[in-house]
């Protein structure tokens, strides 16, 4: 309320303002030099404080609407009691605003997101007539794939095999070499055994012959007695 008295004394100053020209014209001389003094002195307020007040005149005629609003509301609703809904320029202004609205979110919302779906869902459905257009050429790499794959496993098993192969005849060659060393040494003792053995018997044929040409002398000399 105190905006809206300050907005009404600004209108009543102004007013006079606009006034004291024709005032002036009507003083006399003397009088009207010092009206003009009078106002000369007055317009040497500082710049400031009107810069101020016409900075903050817009708050005011806000705060004034925003204080008047609800004090005609109410003096309208006590001059016309029971009425639940008036129809003035706010429903027409909601609905352009809803509107408004409408508008603004399908052109920068909705179309350029519907937009981007249906460029994927173009994209997607390109790829899958594609992908199925294809379909020679995928069976045809399945079938070299398999080919590849059972060349790759004949390979492998010869290799395998080779290897395998070759393993055996290494395997077989030391075990033959072995067996030969083996033999030629259980021969080899053999012989010494057998050498040993001829030479111990000839030893002792040699013993048992000295003894019995012994024998066979004490037996000459006792029958010749």
């Amino acid at each position: 309320m105190q905006a809206l008295c300050r907005f009404q004394q600004t209108g009543i100053a102004s007013r006079q303002q606009l006034q004291r020209p024709a005032a002036l014209a009507a003083l006399p001389r003397p009088a009207a030099l010092r009206a003009v003094t009078v106002r000369a002195q007055k317009q040497e307020q500082p710049a400031a404080l009107e810069r101020a007040e016409l900075a903050l005149m817009p708050v005011s005629l806000a705060v004034a609407d925003l204080l008047m609003h609800p004090a005609m509301a109410l003096a309208e609703e006590e001059s016309q009691p029971g009425r639940l809904f008036d129809f003035n320029l706010t429903l027409p202004a909601m609905m352009a605003q809803f509107l408004l609205l409408m508008v603004m979110l399908d052109k920068l919302w909705f179309t350029p997101v519907g937009r981007v779906l249906d460029e994927r869902d173009a994209l997607i459905r390109s790829k899958l007539a594609g992908v199925k257009g294809d379909s020679t050429d995928v069976d045809a790499y399945a079938i070299e794939a398999q080919e590849i794959l059972k060349n790759a496993r004949m390979e492998v098993t010869k290799m395998i095999q080779t290897q395998k192969s070759n393993k055996q005849n290494e395997l077989d060659a030391q075990y033959n070499e072995a067996k030969a060393k083996i033999t030629r040494e259980v021969e080899a003792s053999i012989a010494a055994v057998e050498k040993e053995s001829q030479a111990m018997l000839a030893k002792l044929d040699a013993q048992v012959g000295g003894k019995l040409m012994v024998f066979a002398m004490l037996t000459n000399i006792l029958s010749n007695i």
